[in-house]
């Protein structure tokens, strides 16, 4: 999720989905050497458990560290999707002062059953009609795949999260000063102990502590410019998809439009808005909501719906037609409703930078500001111009206070 920079980190309308181990994997099968990543990779192991990450040593000696968290949740930042090379590159004055640490999220490595994968795929076909079962089928989906009652774990939770990185740091001697959360990395900073850290950098952070039912009509509100532009399709075949393409894919194109970079917005929303590029429109569509092949989902899907509805609790009412970037927001998160909640409050560190945008319409500007303005904390904000949720702009002005060497 980069931009100003020329850096591009993970849209999900980009890029091969990670391998999907099968429910037989073995836990050697699940290393560093047995499964190739395109970015530096270490595994651990936890609990009986192989976890996967970046360890970056800093260009001279030091034990003074910071975790990098691209957010998400279902990015696979070993992959080499969400541009991990070239952040370093873009950011040089980190890695000059600090050892970088960058955890791999669990649905990477975790087993996915038959079961599951043909129970994601039931729910998704049940919301591109916003089916009268669509409740019924996401719930299903929730027990099938371990997310009702969190037998299996697709997404950090805070003791997961807090664990790893506390054995990661505990391997290497490493002393962590810092933390670096892109989006959903604001929800991963309260999975650690903010206030004994240095300081923190927020980059267009989700609003933590915010519910669906707020976050959902911020959202739209955000899009309503756009959505007053479409002029919705009718089901169109497109060549090469097993599904054609129509208005709920229109609706999820215009929401997924947030992701994109601003050149590729101008170039691609007229034509989305009015419906003529049917191709695009569905490569935008199936970028939202994961899907790949014939109606199969990542469980990078899994991993986004465990942490979200674990934080912001379940949906309002599930629409019974699409007709609003509304509905595909409550449709994506419907299996809420069959999810325990464990709401968390925004952790702040002793010294803060947050950039926002008052375009992002993935995270809203004001909540993100609402959220963390708080006045016993010193939290300075940078307003960035770019549209793109998916942009790093910003981020520069608040790494130099935290890497000039002259900064105790």
């Amino acid at each position: 999720m980069l931009a100003a920079t020329s850096v591009t980190a993970c849209t999900t309308d980009n890029g091969e989905p990670a391998p999907i181990p099968t429910q037989e994997a073995a836990l050697d099968g699940l290393t560093c050497e047995a499964q190739k990543t395109k970015e530096p990779c270490t595994d651990i192991e936890v609990d009986g458990r192989i976890w996967r990450y970046a360890y970056l040593p800093a260009t001279q000696k030091t034990s003074d560290t910071v975790v990098l968290d691209f957010g998400g949740p279902g990015h696979s930042v070993l992959s080499g999707e969400v541009g991990l090379s070239a952040f370093l590159t873009a950011f040089p004055a980190l890695q000059s002062r600090y050892n970088i640490v960058v955890p791999e999220e669990p649905w990477v490595t975790q087993a996915v059953s038959t079961e599951c994968q043909d129970a994601q795929s039931r729910y998704y076909l049940a919301a591109r009609e916003a089916s009268a079962t669509v409740d019924t089928v996401a719930k299903d989906m929730a027990s099938r795949c371990g997310l009702a009652d969190s037998s299996q774990r697709w997404g950090f939770d805070a003791p997961t999260y807090q664990k790893l990185i506390e054995t990661i740091n505990a391997r290497h001697g490493l002393t962590l000063k810092g933390f670096i959360g892109h989006s959903w990395g604001s929800v991963r900073l309260t999975y650690l102990d903010a206030p004994k850290l240095d300081w923190a950098i927020l980059v267009r952070p989700f609003p933590v502590g915010t519910d669906q039912a707020t976050l959902i009509a911020e959202r739209a509100v955000a899009l309503a410019d756009l959505q007053a532009g479409i002029r919705p399709v009718s089901p169109t075949a497109v060549a090469g998809r097993s599904l054609p393409v129509m208005a709920f894919d229109q609706y999820s194109a215009v929401v997924d439009l947030g992701y994109i970079n601003d050149q590729s917005f101008d170039e691609i929303s007229p034509h989305v808005l009015d419906g003529t590029d049917t191709v695009q429109i569905g490569r935008l569509s199936d970028g939202l909501w994961m899907r790949y092949g014939r109606d199969s989902i990542s469980p990078g899907s899994l991993a986004q719906l465990q942490e979200t509805c674990a934080s912001a609790g379940e949906v309002p009412a599930l629409p019974t037609e699409v007709t609003s970037v509304t509905d595909i927001l409550r449709l994506r998160q419907a299996p809420c409703h069959a999810m325990p909640a464990t709401p968390v409050k925004p952790e702040f560190a002793p010294s803060m930078c947050v950039v926002t945008s008052p375009r992002d319409t993935v995270t809203p500007g004001k909540l993100v500001r609402s959220t963390y303005a708080d006045t016993s904390t010193r939290v300075r904000f940078v307003e960035s111009t770019q549209r793109s949720h998916s942009s790093f702009a910003g981020l520069d002005e608040c790494l130099t206070e935290y890497t000039d060497p002259a900064t105790p």
